[in-house]
């Protein structure tokens, strides 16, 4: 570099060219559609890319206003970015959908010597992949939201800093409060009894080991039973609970019915046997009384044959 010249002033040396012809170069290599207009909204400058992102040539837009080129009207629409810039005399922006495409228009002043605006730079994006992007994901959103909201299991998430990102109205329910006032909140801070609980513990867990969780615990602040599967992530673990005690109940009242009928059955049993044992003592005894009485009657017989 040549001594005694600015940074500025070098640059250009280096290239062999002008500082207005480095300046196009660079405007040009901006994918975006990239202008000065003035105060009549008409385009005094811009670069390569603003023809093909206004579907027109150049020959146009220099005799029309930046309005008849983007929205092919008369007069600057409502929510035009520009003429809310020339108010505010700060940047401005408005998304519009145009000829199938969605546009990003921003606008920032520029000012003269005593501070008023005199003009603006102009810079068109296209953002249709962008917002086709962003309306895929939104749907996707929402069809995972209305699959949470659907179910008959609680959600929540919590992140990686152990604070509620998304609460069903299941478990707002469960928990007695709105979904708005558990979000954005620590776990501590909403059930500082979790704290040493088995829940607690096995949502720790879950985080070191990197591996699903599925048990069933008593939650003795509400004395509730609680089936619960925790699944970890990158970003913190989704836990799906439901309230178990009324199935924790049966089924302990079955098992006590059973068990009362197993009983029974038992005793109902050995009563029985105990009848077929008396039964058969009775029948014995009545055989060999039968039988005794044969035999005698057929002895009788002999000694009276025998006197005869």
């Amino acid at each position: 570099m040549k001594k005694g010249k600015t940074r500025e002033q070098q640059f250009p040396d280096l290239l062999g060219v002008e500082w207005t012809e480095i300046w196009k170069r660079i405007v040009d290599a901006i994918q975006n559609s990239v202008g000065i207009i003035d105060m009549d909204n008409r385009f005094i400058v811009y670069n390569k890319n603003t023809p093909h992102l206004l579907r027109t040539d150049d020959k146009t837009i220099s005799s029309r206003r930046c309005h008849e080129l983007m929205h092919h009207t008369d007069t600057p629409p409502e929510n035009c970015p520009y003429e809310r810039m020339k108010k505010s005399k700060q940047h401005e922006s408005e998304i519009f959908q145009e000829e199938g495409r969605w546009l990003k228009v921003s606008v920032d002043p520029l000012f003269d010597r005593n501070g008023e605006v005199n003009g603006a730079v102009y810079v068109i994006q296209d953002i249709s992949k962008r917002v086709e992007t962003e309306s895929k994901l939104e749907s996707i959103r929402n069809r995972l939201t209305d699959t949470l909201e659907s179910m008959s299991d609680c959600f929540v998430f919590l992140n990686n800093d152990w604070v509620y990102t998304y609460v069903n109205q299941n478990a707002a329910a469960m928990f007695n409060r709105n979904p708005e006032d558990l979000t954005g909140k620590h776990i501590r801070a909403v059930f500082p009894e979790e704290v040493g609980q088995t829940f607690y513990k096995n949502f720790y867990k879950a985080v070191e080991t990197r591996k699903p969780i599925r048990f069933r615990e008593h939650y003795q602040p509400w004395d509730r039973w609680f089936e619960t599967r925790i699944i970890p992530s990158k970003r913190g673990i989704a836990i799906f609970f439901r309230d178990i005690t009324k199935n924790i109940h049966a089924k302990n009242e079955l098992f006590t019915y059973r068990h009362r009928l197993e009983d029974l059955v038992k005793r109902r049993t050995d009563e029985l046997e105990k009848r077929n044992r008396e039964l058969e003592r009775l029948n014995t005894l009545f055989v060999d009384r039968e039988f005794r009485i044969k035999e005698l009657r057929e002895r009788v017989k002999e000694l009276e044959s025998g006197n005869t």
